[in-house]
């Protein structure tokens, strides 16, 4: 092998794709995205909870109204970005791993 072969080997650049199709997916990434995958799925059962619990509720309460039902679903969507902002705080302060297993 040429030594200006050898040049050209060591300056080759490769995509994220490549490098990634090379490596593989090993233990931790299939896990990973597991866990992400329940997270996700968690999520929209969280959101499809939110639109039937609107008609369920004019079924228990008749008095109540839209603004009622509304202030309900702004109440999840300002719990869920103030605990973002949060635990994102204490994520960068603490690790990422602590924060999530708390």
């Amino acid at each position: 092998m040429k030594n200006s072969d050898r040049e050209t080997d060591a300056n080759k650049t490769y995509s994220i794709e490549e490098c990634i199709n090379h490596i593989g997916l090993g233990k931790f990434q299939w896990r990973l995205v597991t866990i992400l995958g329940f997270c996700s799925m968690a999520d929209a059962v969280e959101m499809m909870l939110l639109a039937i619990l609107g008609p369920a509720l004019t079924c228990y309460w008749p008095n109540i109204t839209e603004i009622q039902i509304a202030s309900l679903t702004t109440g999840v969507f300002a719990g869920m970005m103030c605990g973002a902002f949060l635990f994102g705080i204490l994520a960068d302060k603490y690790g990422r791993r602590r924060v999530i297993l708390i």
